[in-house]
């Protein structure tokens, strides 16, 4: 027995139990049982409203020495249905798989063979398969993972991916989802499981982006009503992101240990060297690698922002130790109540948090334009910059060198108006803060 599911027009999905049509908006079952025809193995009857129809269905095992299966229906006599099964039968004693498997196989049976082939050949880091499993069962899984990838074709895609434009999702992000998919598909037709890809050529729905101005007085404004949404902890975080240009994942990536304090002899004050070495952009344990090797990098800050670092730190201590979870594996400077990771959410939250309240719509990736447009503005030379944010293009001389800890320093004082004292933290901040009462 089985059922279809119309999903667009002249798409249907197979499955075992009934067979259900949509017509008119109104939901028709029907119930359909297979009898298996005598002397004629692996060959079934069933009953349309057309009159009887046959089918087959066979067990073998695939290219990859695992079981799989062979089915064909709606075949209109028992010597169709032999035939098939002979062409079948001599497809399989040559190993021509293409023959077998063109169409049969479903997404999620094609992404989980691809996964399987790219992590087992090192193809693809943890990281990079974490993202990749996260992007296929967020979009595709639950609307066409059952779909077999011949049923998978460009208009049904591309109304899928304007839903998600119309569900607010940025272009990015629409991309990434349509390229995951691609992907799967690509690699079903290199492994004879398909005879092509159906679905190359698509548009990416556009959308308006919402525009944001880099203002130095409506970000200090921002910074202030954060400072009074938000705990104190949480606008460590955002100081942070606001005052350095790090990327969103290396912010979520700091750990304790990356964050290393010194004397400034010269001026007699204490600063504050970040180790980014890793990064965070998913859900899962352990720091993930940067984005290109040129993130890896040492910057160097000073004023109010090593008192933020010093807060950061004491507070993911202090929530460690209440959670009992002193000397694990990973110090990450940025904890939740129970004392696990932040999601990596956490930012985009809290920025929109602010934004309900203040009206001017920032988001983290926002901070880092901010900050380099206001570094070379003041003056600083565009390699120390670039340095300091980790950020390399072909355009860019491939010679350069790692800057030391006082050219580190001299980008973050251009920034912050060279004394260190101008930062984008209101000059008020206090070490620790009361929340506001309503």
């Amino acid at each position: 027995m089985g059922f279809y599911l119309t999903v667009a027009p002249n798409i249907r999905l197979y499955a075992y139990g009934y067979s259900y049509r949509f017509r008119g908006g109104t939901k028709m079952a029907e119930k359909r049982e297979y009898t298996p025809v005598p002397r004629h193995p692996n060959v079934y009857s069933y009953e349309t409203k057309k009159g009887t129809r046959y089918r087959v269905r066979e067990g073998f095992r695939n290219m990859y020495g695992k079981a799989d299966e062979f089915s064909k229906q709606g075949l209109r006599s028992v010597r169709d249905a032999e035939a098939v099964l002979k062409t079948f039968e001599r497809d399989l004693a040559v190993d021509n798989y293409a023959n077998i498997r063109t169409g049969q196989i479903t997404l999620d049976q094609a992404w989980r063979q691809q996964l399987e082939q790219k992590t087992s050949s090192g193809s693809w880091r943890p990281g990079t398969a974490a993202i990749a499993t996260q992007l296929y069962n967020n979009y595709w899984k639950k609307t066409i993972g059952n779909m077999k990838l011949i049923d998978i074709r460009r208009p049904l895609v591309q109304r899928l991916l304007n839903k998600y434009r119309d569900d607010g999702f940025a272009p990015s992000t629409l991309k990434s989802m349509y390229d995951r998919l691609k992907g799967i598909m690509n690699d079903a037709v290199k492994n004879e499981m398909l005879d092509r890809n159906h679905i190359l050529g698509l548009s990416i729905p556009r959308i308006t982006p919402v525009k944001v101005e880099v203002d130095a007085d409506k970000i200090a404004d921002w910074l202030v009503t954060a400072q009074e949404v938000l705990t104190q902890y949480e606008f460590d975080m955002i100081a942070v992101m606001a005052n350095t240009g790090m990327r969103r994942g290396e912010v979520l990536g700091l750990m304790v240990d990356d964050i290393e304090f010194r004397k400034d002899e010269v001026n007699n004050a204490e600063i504050a060297l970040v180790n980014i070495r890793h990064q965070r952009l998913i859900d899962e344990e352990g720091p993930q690698p940067l984005k290109t090797l040129g993130s890896n990098r040492t910057i160097a800050l000073d004023g109010k922002m090593v008192e933020i670092l010093h807060h950061a730190i004491l507070m993911s201590k202090n929530i460690r130790r209440r959670n009992g979870r002193t000397g694990e594996k990973y110090d990450w400077l940025w904890l939740d109540q129970l004392g696990t990771p932040v999601s990596t959410s956490r930012p985009r939250y809290l920025c929109s948090k602010v934004n309900i309240v203040n009206g001017t719509y920032m988001h983290p990736h926002a901070f880092r334009h901010y900050f380099a447009t206001v570094a070379l503005n003041n003056g600083a030379s565009q390699s120390g910059v670039m340095h300091y944010l980790g950020h390399t293009t072909e355009r860019m001389t491939l010679d350069y060198t790692r800057p030391t800890d006082n050219a580190a320093l001299s980008v973050f004082r251009t920034f912050s108006d060279l004394d260190g004292t101008k930062t984008m933290v209101p000059s008020n901040t206090p070490p620790t803060r009361k929340k506001r009462s309503n």
